[in-house]
């Protein structure tokens, strides 16, 4: 009997540990769209709790003002040629509307790597939502793009995030967050 107690605990744990990715009060998502460039495929994981507590802390300390913050980051990352590499990213998104009126925020994120100047393989994720008086959204997500390389060489990643709202002249927002690293490509060689 002890052990069954251990075991659910257990699974308990687990599951509320990666079960945090998108809260909304008083609101409701209108629109959804995911899609990709390239070769690249993506997975959005949900962010585990450590990931929501520090993006809460940078939000608490954040001079942006009440009515959103956004913040971005993407991994440095190391691969082989032809062989497909994981690039992790986080995005948090937090909105409230603070008017007497229902408002329509659009919220993207996008995860890419540059294989060459003028072409990114990308991954978009895309997310209207209206949101009554006093209504918020708070979204935690951890996108990792899968792509591949045929050259070696150091490419450019790159994360970015924004919210926009135009519902209303007076209460406009249009906030964003970049965040920029490396993928370093080495030679295949086979034995």
């Amino acid at each position: 009997m002890k052990g069954k107690i251990i075991l659910c605990a257990s699974l308990v744990a687990l599951l509320s540990a990666n079960s945090f990715a998108l809260e909304i009060y008083k609101g409701r998502i209108v629109s959804h769209k995911e899609w990709t460039t390239g070769d690249a495929k993506v997975v959005y994981k949900p962010a585990n709790k450590n990931t929501l507590i520090k993006f809460k802390q940078q939000r608490m300390q954040s001079q942006e003002g009440a009515s959103g913050y956004v913040s971005t980051y993407i991994d440095q990352t190391q691969g082989a040629t032809s062989t497909p590499i994981y690039i992790n990213g986080s995005h948090y998104f937090y909105i409230i509307n603070n008017t007497s009126s229902t408002q329509t925020y659009n919220y993207t994120l996008e995860t890419c790597a540059f294989d060459s100047a003028n072409t990114a393989k990308c991954a978009y994720y895309f997310d209207a939502v209206q949101l009554e008086p006093n209504g918020y959204l708070e979204e935690v997500n951890e996108p990792q793009l899968q792509v591949q390389f045929d050259k070696a060489g150091t490419y450019q990643t790159f994360a970015s995030a924004y919210v926009q709202n135009y519902d209303n002249s007076s209460t406009q927002i249009n906030i964003s967050s970049n965040s920029n690293s490396v993928a370093a490509i080495s030679d295949n060689v086979k034995s």
